[in-house]
């Protein structure tokens, strides 16, 4: 019998066996975020303040665009810059997924894990529709 493995606050026991059977299915279904990686740093050089995503909401929808087979059906400026994208899939559930994709006006020094500068942080300068001016730095 494989040994039992306890888990926070005396709920289940998890098995070695099952353990490794869920490590098996997450390991073969890494997704492949390489053709990813330029547009999320695209978006972090160039973020922009909640209200005033603009070029982040553009971005978003011509890469759903061009992504999608079949394609979604695509309406923006959903309150501002928000953007809905419908996948028809037949009958049955339906998902609902929401992100967030504005920036906050931080300080990029480093990243955080490494401590390395980051290449593509943002140098922007920002003025919200309050006339705030706001600025990231490196």
């Amino acid at each position: 019998m494989a040994p039992l493995i306890p888990t926070p606050h005396g709920s289940k026991i998890i098995t070695n066996t099952k353990i490794n059977q869920i490590s098996t299915i997450l390991s073969s279904s890494i997704p492949q975020l390489e053709p990813y990686d330029s547009l999320y740093r695209t978006f972090h050089a160039n973020p922009e303040l909640s209200g005033c995503e603009v070029e982040t909401a553009a971005r978003i929808a011509l890469h759903l665009r061009q992504f999608s087979n079949p394609a979604f059906t695509i309406h923006e400026t959903i309150g501002g810059h928000g953007i809905i994208a419908i996948l028809e899939n037949g009958a049955g559930e339906t998902v609902l997924l929401r992100a967030d994709m504005d920036a906050l006006p931080i300080k990029e020094r480093y990243m955080f894990f490494l401590h390395l500068p980051l290449l593509y942080s943002s140098k922007r300068k920002f003025t919200t529709p309050r006339y705030f001016q706001l600025q990231t730095w490196k």
